[in-house]
Order: C-alpha cells, then structure tokens, then sequence
C-alpha cells in the first residue's frame, strides 16, 4: 500500500487546480487542495490526515479545494475540477459546494449533470447512465461569480479500489 501513500500527494500536485495569474485590478483565485482519510472508529467516522495513515482497499477520502479570489474584480467565469485518479472510484452523492451545481466526467473531458457510457447490447449500442464508480473528474459552476475577497469551497469522496 506504499503506493497508495505516494498516488494522494501526487494527486494534489498534479491536479489541474493552478492559481490564476493576476494583473492589477482582475480576480486572483488561489486554490487549496487538500485532502483527509475518513477512518471508521466505534465512535463513528473520524478525519485524520493523509500523511498519518495508510489507505487500504474500500478506505474513503475527502477531497476538498478551496478557492479563494485575493483579487480586486469577481472571477466571472470560475469552475473548479477535482480528479479522480484510476485508484480511486467516486462516492454517488459526496459532490458539494453551497451556491454551486455539479457535472462529471467519465472520461476527464466531457461533463454531465447525468453521464452516460454506450454498451452493447443484443438489440445494438445503447447509452445508459454511467456508474458513479467510474467518473474521472467532477467540475462545479457557480451560479453567480467568485467575488472579490469571496471564498468558495468544494468537496467530494472517493474509495480506493
């Protein structure tokens, strides 16, 4: 599981989430992604940081960016996207941001509020709703823009495969 323990770092390294370059009087969204594992206790769920456990199989995670627009002007056109690596299978129902919808991924390009995948079928290729397990990224819109000195925060979860 030593993998699983370099795959989370780089996850948040390698993520598409970058701050936005500012020029005098635009936004400036500075973006946090962070992440804890929800360990299972007789007390109930607990957070505890990536760097203090090893994740197994069927471990959950906790993804979370924040967003924060440092700048002088609202970022009009913001929509963050958080991966989902190939270890990793997405949570149906974790996606959240107040003020915010959601739409995923099942290919890291396209996004849907209702994904789907074509499968063959006797009768030919059919489309049909995508397994929540397999989304490759989720991406949210705000429904209004990032105001100057806003902050915006966005989570879901994953299980390891």
């Amino acid at each position: 599981m030593n993998s699983l323990r370099r795959i989370v770092p780089a996850l948040i390294a390698c993520s598409s989430l970058s701050p936005v370059a500012a020029a005098a009087g635009a936004p400036n969204v500075q973006l946090q992604f962070s992440g804890v594992a929800l360990v299972n206790t007789r007390d109930g769920v607990v957070r505890k940081p990536l760097s203090s456990v090893v994740l197994h199989t069927g471990d959950e995670v906790r993804f979370t960016i924040v967003a924060l627009n440092r700048g002088d002007e609202p970022a009009l056109a913001f929509s963050p996207t958080g991966p989902v690596q190939p270890r990793f299978a997405f949570v149906a129902g974790t996606a959240s941001a107040a003020g915010a919808s959601v739409k995923y991924s099942v290919d890291g390009r396209t996004f849907s509020a209702s994904p789907t995948v074509t499968v063959a079928t006797a009768n030919g290729p059919q489309s049909r709703p995508a397994d929540p397990a397999t989304y490759r990224a989720v991406r949210w819109l705000l429904a209004k823009p990032l105001a100057p000195h806003e902050k915006a925060t966005f989570s879901y979860e994953v299980r390891v495969r």
